[in-house]
C-alpha cells in the first residue's frame, strides 16, 4: 500500500513539473514570436522588392573589387554554375527578404541593391561584387 501511495505521489509530482515546463515553454514561444515580428518591422522594407524570382535565372558577369573574374549562371532550379562553368550541387541561390543570396560551400554572397535591371551589387566574403546579366 505504501509503495502504491509513493508511486502515485511521484507520478503526480512528475506531471506537475512537466505541466509547469510546458507552460513556461509556451510563454517563451509567444515572447519570441513577438520579438521576431518586431525586429522585421523595425528592419524596414525588404531588399530587391521589385525583382521577381523568375527574372533571375541566366548568365551574369562577376566583377569583384572592380575586376571581372568570369561568369556565373543562376539556374531555374536554384542551382549555380560557378565562375567559368564550375559546378557544385551545394551552390544554391535564393531570393529572400535580405536580398539575393548565393550560397557557396564555406561562405555566401549577398546582393542587396539593384542599380539597374539585371544588375546587382553586394558582397562576397567581404569583397565588393557587381553581377551584371548578359543579354
Amino acid at each position: 500500500m505504501i509503495v502504491l501511495a509513493l508511486s502515485t505521489a511521484t507520478s503526480l509530482n512528475v506531471i506537475l513539473i512537466q505541466q509547469h515546463s510546458l507552460s513556461s515553454l509556451r510563454a517563451e514561444n509567444v515572447r519570441l514570436g513577438q520579438a521576431t515580428s518586431a525586429s522585421f518591422a523595425a528592419a524596414g522594407e525588404p531588399k530587391l522588392q521589385n525583382v521577381r524570382e523568375s527574372d533571375l535565372p541566366g548568365r551574369y558577369r562577376w566583377i569583384e573589387n572592380g575586376k571581372e573574374l568570369g561568369t556565373i549562371e543562376l539556374l531555374p532550379d536554384h542551382g549555380v554554375n560557378g565562375i567559368n562553368g564550375g559546378k557544385n550541387v551545394r551552390w544554391r541561390w535564393f531570393l529572400q527578404w535580405q536580398g539575393l543570396m548565393i550560397n557557396w560551400p564555406k561562405s555566401y554572397a549577398l546582393f542587396t541593391d539593384s542599380p539597374a535591371p539585371g544588375s546587382f551589387t553586394g558582397f562576397d566574403n567581404r569583397k565588393s561584387v557587381l553581377m551584371v546579366k548578359e543579354q
